[in-house]
């Protein structure tokens, strides 16, 4: 009958803990461990995750501390960076629960699990009340994995005087970090922030751009910063000149600086009669003054270019005419000679030709007196 009793305990703790692992994984499965201390050869640390979940000391299933000890600890690293759920435990099931009493899970960065930060502590009140089968939470991101018992201070007097562990085995379930699945941790932690996401469910929360459970739907596009509401997908807050659950309706064209109420669209400040129209008339003023300015300066640019040009042409004629007066020069110094040569040819000019038809026409004269000097003479 003891023994019937025992066997259905042994299945009764295996259903439980697979029911328990089966919500994520078990990270702690085969991994490598470490203890304060061994009772002995056949009760070593890595009993505890090698798959059996015998509750006797003699099946060789169940790690043993030493004897004589103030504390004792149990530790295992999962090798990476892990988002921690709950932890399992299957203790030595031989009336011996009054040495589990008051135990403690560490989660931690390294193997000095002191650093770390406690998850758990047992604070159950009576020794009738106390399990061989343990599931607790235990939430956490770590690679370490620490049970500890404290024996220095006995919280109760049923408390065993020294510490002792003998745990036959431990199920740490969990994912590794930015993982996640139900049974397996096959899926990404997608849009998650930091890449942190519940190792079952994958639920987190969303990097901004994103909602929802799995952070899988794009927030509307005109929420400020770019962010809403988890579950519903509402911005926020809504960018300027927008308003309503998903921005998407715009604010009143005499909203001042096209500001207005994200639930109602009304204005948050009104622009007062005539104040638009004095800004409208502003700029327009201000456009055309800027207007006549660029006209003016390229009117400068074309008169200057000209009066460049034109100083260009001044001095090319200067230069032309300076070259005409040395040669007019020249034929000046000449022109004597030619027209002393034309007289000693013969040839009658212009104003002799001239002379001698008004001659003609005229008759000839009549002898003039002789002068008194010629008469003299």
């Amino acid at each position: 009958m003891e023994f019937n009793k025992y066997i259905l305990v042994v299945i009764w703790s295996v259903l439980t803990i697979a029911t328990t692992v089966k919500a994520s994984e078990n990270l702690a499965h085969e991994k490598f461990t470490t203890q304060s201390s061994d009772f002995g050869n056949n009760w070593v640390s890595s009993k505890v995750v090698d798959g059996c979940t015998l509750q006797r000391i003699t099946d060789g299933c169940c790690t043993h501390t030493a004897l004589g000890q103030k504390e004792a600890w149990w530790q295992v690293d999962l090798q990476q960076m892990s988002v921690i759920e709950n932890v399992g435990i299957i203790y030595r099931d031989e009336r011996a629960l009054h040495r589990l009493a008051g135990f403690e899970i560490y989660l931690s960065n390294t193997s000095d699990w002191t650093s770390g930060e406690p998850c758990y502590k047992d604070t159950t009140a009576n020794l009738a009340s106390m399990s061989a089968t343990q599931s607790v939470t235990c939430q956490g991101v770590a690679r370490y994995v620490t049970i500890y018992s404290d024996r220095r201070v006995k919280a109760y007097t049923w408390y065993s005087d020294q510490a002792y562990l003998e745990l036959c085995e431990v199920y740490v379930n969990g994912c590794p970090f930015g993982m996640y699945g139900y049974g397996n941790c096959n899926n990404n932690c997608t849009n998650c922030l930091g890449n942190l996401c519940d190792p079952t469910s994958g639920t987190c929360e969303c990097e901004a751009g994103y909602h929802g459970d799995q952070c899988d739907r794009i927030c509307p596009s005109n929420c400020r910063h770019n962010l809403c509401d988890m579950a519903s997908g509402r911005c926020t807050e809504c960018e300027t000149g927008f308003h309503g659950t998903n921005c998407s309706k715009g604010c009143p064209s005499n909203c001042k600086d096209r500001m207005c109420m994200q639930e109602d669209g009304r204005c948050t400040v009104v622009y007062l009669p005539g104040e638009k129209d004095d800004v409208n008339v502003v700029a327009i003023g201000i456009g055309i003054g800027s207007g006549i300015v660029i006209v003016a300066l390229i009117i400068v640019l074309i008169v200057q270019a000209r009066r460049h040009q034109s100083r260009i042409q001044r001095d090319t004629t200067s230069s032309t005419a300076d070259m005409s007066l040395s040669q007019g020069r020249r034929t000046d110094r000449d022109g004597p000679y030619d027209v002393i040569d034309e007289l000693s040819s013969g040839q009658p000019t212009a104003n002799e030709s001239q002379n001698m038809d008004n001659y003609e026409r005229i008759g000839p004269r009549e002898p003039e007196t002789p002068h008194i000097y010629d008469i003299t003479s």
